[in-house]
């Protein structure tokens, strides 16, 4: 016969039913303990209840401390008049649900035939609470329900299945900001991955210093042969969706801060490479200030060795897309093989994302779509990448695609006419063009980390410093989407000033710090020409590009009153350095691709240097030289340092071309750094260019003197022979027990130098000059056996024209002929080794 139960029963279960909440699957729910709790507490619900049942009110105390669930439970099963045996038993208490299976032992003899029933019920007011620290690898029962009140598919992939998910605040002990969190799930096929994740986030989570950019592990568990972890919600989706759904940052300010936050995502990767670390992906969260973390660690392997040569491990597998060459798997073979792989395919792949990031910065949605599209083109129905499923990637199963370099070029040309946005888009490109090489070229984790620093510093004291910074910089983040504005009251980064603005002139005087050590305003210079490289499917070569900025007008760009004599002195024709027609054209560009296509090949003789350019075969010109070169690194030269014709790329040009014309090698000096370098290895020298941060002024007078004066003492014995005539013949064909060398000088500079000296408008680099020029004229040595070249970048007004001037000034001293010669950066690369010094009547 069916019991009875009251009104007040039935009230009670009407209320349970309000409170249910459907659990994310829409077929089961649960009750909300507390709530549950609440409601019979409240009032006289319960001794109402109690009364209504018969139930002796002696329990009344012990049902409400110790058993509410149990009797509500024992109530729905119409067995409420066995609660008095549970209350007697503490094992039988609320705070032992769950039953288990084995704990069906412990209940009185009479209950145990209705265990079965109330096992099944008792899950609807027995979901557990999520606490941090506790949900560490617990096994759920097959029964048991989640707090998840919500689910969406964020990622299936072949190993997982990725779900934002929302839970139940009442059993959210993880995170107290939010109820958002994911939820990643694989089957116990896929546990080796479960494992790798859990321990590498263990392990990077005790890494302080990089734990705003990656992703929080709050928990893990099994459940029905399932492995799940709990994860950070990242709110602004993948770096894919942000590429989809916001165009890049519009103004000066807003590209520095998007671009600084990105570098950040670099620290935890390089940290896992000290800990020997698999794989990354990017998360964008779209708070306003940007911030970018690195998640999903299911390929990650961490091990333990000693020994540098140990360094290895085996690829696991992964998204193809951004992988690198050496683990195309383009037969069946090896798509069922492990390879032995460095850390640095990760540097290949951070490299094709960065890659992809900087044509989204510049391009958008639509230069992003382009670019897939263009790579896709590329892959199709390539041999080693069509079995494989590499369709997209940025290699041809052996070296970057040309399509690569060809969007770079493009994303820059987009952006030509914004100084800030071109110049950090262009250091950008070059890092990101460092990293998708060969597997042993691929610059190390230290370099790469330096270099994005250093980017970031360059490019921040590159922007304006101007008292209405601050509105310009709130003006321009009211007009930035979402994703990149800035709120807070702390002074921001100010934009550059356009061009053409009577602020955007360098201030050669003005320090960021008291004690004149800081980085200084830059001129607003342009580097006009895109380098090309080889390097695709296709093995078809890539015409150079040149891109072509028009400086604002010098009358809008004044200089300071004490520069003004030297910019008054010359016509705006005597600004501008033309190639002599002596020399075939032949620019950085074509230059450095060249150089770029002889990697491997063998430098038997310096004879052969020129070979495959245009122009002269000019390694007896400059045979027995010594190849100086001297590093402007003030802090206008800023801007130059890593871009396309920018004094990095011009360096591995030139030093390349004239490596082998001396047997000292290679000569490197530094004018605010004050380091020096000889050395016969090229790559010593652009190791010391990463490293270097332009800052303060160059002091070119004592540089300058410092190199002629140590050439001078190694030659001492032959310059100062008084009866000896010195031709620059006897430097072709020298006696070997002479050691006779002549002197090349390249300067790197912007002519923007340090005037405190009161040396006058050329700050005593003319008499530097032309004290060595009388001290050779004194000796008998012909004049041709020094020559200065000073390699201009950027146009500015005052810098170019003490630069071009300077030629004048010697002669106007005294000097019959001339051993100093200009030429733009962007202009000809024979001019730039020989116009020193090979004149007409050599």
């Amino acid at each position: 016969m069916a019991t009875f139960l009251p009104l007040e029963a039935r009230d009670l279960q009407e209320a349970i039913d309000k409170l249910r909440i459907k659990c994310a699957d829409k077929k089961n729910s649960f009750v909300p303990r507390q709530a549950l709790r609440n409601h019979l507490i409240a009032g006289n619900v319960l001794s109402n209840l109690l009364y209504a049942l018969r139930v002796d009110f002696t329990f009344f105390d012990g049902i409400r401390n110790n058993c509410l669930l149990v009797f509500v439970l024992l109530l729905q099963l119409k067995k409420h008049s066995a609660i008095p045996r549970f209350i007697q038993d503490r094992h039988l208490f609320d705070d032992h649900l769950p039953f288990h299976n084995k704990d069906k032992a412990k209940w009185p003899d009479e209950c145990r035939v209705f265990f079965d029933q109330f096992y099944t019920e008792q899950w609807q007011f027995c979901v557990e609470k999520w606490e941090k620290g506790k949900l560490t690898g617990v096994t759920f029962e097959e029964d048991a329900l989640l707090p998840i009140i919500e689910s969406t598919t964020l990622r299936k992939g072949t190993n997982s299945h990725t779900l934002r998910i929302e839970i139940c605040p009442e059993y959210n002990g993880l995170d107290d900001t939010t109820n958002t969190l994911v939820l990643k799930t694989c089957s116990r096929a896929d546990e080796r991955f479960y494992k790798n994740e859990v321990k590498s986030y263990k392990i990077l989570m005790l890494q302080k210093d990089v734990l705003p950019n990656i992703v929080s592990l709050h928990g893990h568990f099994e459940q029905n042969d399932t492995l799940n972890l709990v994860l950070e919600y990242v709110n602004g989706g993948t770096l894919a969706d942000l590429f989809q759904s916001e165009e890049g940052p519009p103004g000066p300010s807003q590209i520095l801060i998007f671009w600084t936050q990105f570098s950040k995502i670099f620290n935890p990767l390089y940290r896992m490479h000290e800990l020997k670390f698999r794989k990354e992906n990017l998360r964008a969260p779209s708070e306003p200030r940007i911030v970018f973390k690195l998640i999903d660690f299911a390929f990650t392997n961490f091990q333990r060795w000693s020994k540098l040569e140990d360094a290895h491990d085996f690829d696991q597998g992964g998204t193809q897309l951004y992988s690198a060459p050496e683990l195309c798997r383009h037969d069946r073979f090896l798509q069922h093989s492990t390879l032995p792989v460095e850390t640095n395919i990760d540097t290949w792949s951070f490299g094709a994302v960065l890659s992809e990031t900087l044509v989204w910065s510049t391009l958008g949605k639509e230069g992003v779509e382009k670019y897939a599209k263009r790579r896709l083109d590329a892959t199709r129905g390539h041999p080693l990448l069509e079995k494989g499923g590499y369709e997209g990637c940025f290699h041809d199963g052996v070296t970057v695609l040309d399509v690569v370099r060809e969007m770079h070029t493009e994303a820059l040309e987009a952006v030509k006419h914004n100084m800030h946005k071109y110049t950090i888009s262009s250091h950008i490109m070059l890092l990101a063009e460092s990293m998708l090489v060969d597997q042993e070229a691929r610059p190390s984790d230290v370099v790469l980390y330096n270099d994005f620093a250093r980017i970031i510093r360059v490019n921040r004291g590159t922007l304006s410093t101007e008292d209405n910074a601050d509105e310009e910089v709130r003006r321009s983040d009211s007009e930035m989407p979402a994703a990149f504005q800035v709120q807070g009251p702390s002074r921001m980064l100010p934009p550059q000033l356009p061009p053409g603005h009577p602020s955007a002139t360098t201030s050669t005087r003005q320090s960021r710090n008291s004690k004149g050590k800081g980085l200084q305003s830059a001129t607003s210079s342009r580097e006009p020409q895109i380098l090309q490289q080889n390097g695709s499917a296709s093995n078809s070569r890539l015409p150079t590009r040149r891109i072509v900025f028009q400086d604002p007008p010098a009358d809008q760009r004044p200089p300071e009153d004490s520069q003004a004599d030297i910019a008054s002195s010359l016509s705006p024709d005597d600004v501008e350095v033309t190639s002599s027609n002596r020399y075939e054209e032949c620019t950085i560009a074509q230059a450095h691709s060249w150089v770029s296509s002889q990697k491997g090949k063998s430098r038997d003789s310096a004879s052969s240097i020129s070979a495959g350019l245009p122009g002269p075969v000019f390694s007896e010109k400059l045979n027995n030289r010594n190849q100086v070169f001297l590093f402007d690194d003030s802090a206008s030269m800023a801007n130059h340092w890593v871009t396309f014709n920018g004094v990095t790329i011009t360096f591995k040009t030139l030093g390349y071309l004239v490596k082998t014309c001396s047997p000292n090698g290679l000569e490197a000096y530094f004018g605010v750094w004050r380091k020096k370098k000889q050395t016969k290895k090229r790559k010593d020298i652009i190791e010391m260019l990463r490293k270097a941060e332009p800052t303060s002024q160059c002091n070119m007078r004592y540089c300058l003197e410092q190199i002629l004066e140590h050439w001078w003492s190694q030659n001492r014995q032959w310059l100062e022979t008084k009866f000896e005539k010195k031709t620059i013949m006897g430097l072709l064909r020298p006696d070997k027990a002479q050691r006779k060398r002549g002197l090349n000088v390249y300067v790197f500079t912007d002519g923007l130098w340090n005037e405190s000296s009161g040396l006058g408008g050329f700050c005593g680099v003319d008499a530097v000059v032309k004290k060595y020029y009388d001290k050779m004229i004194d000796h008998n040595v012909d004049s041709r056996t020094v020559g200065i070249e000073f390699i201009r970048f950027g146009n500015d007004p005052v810098g170019s024209a003490r630069v071009q001037g300077l030629a004048d000034q010697i002669r106007n001293l005294g000097a019959s002929e001339n051993i100093v010669d200009t030429e733009p950066s962007n202009g000809n690369v024979w001019k730039m080794l020989l116009g020193s010094f090979d004149r007409p009547d050599n």
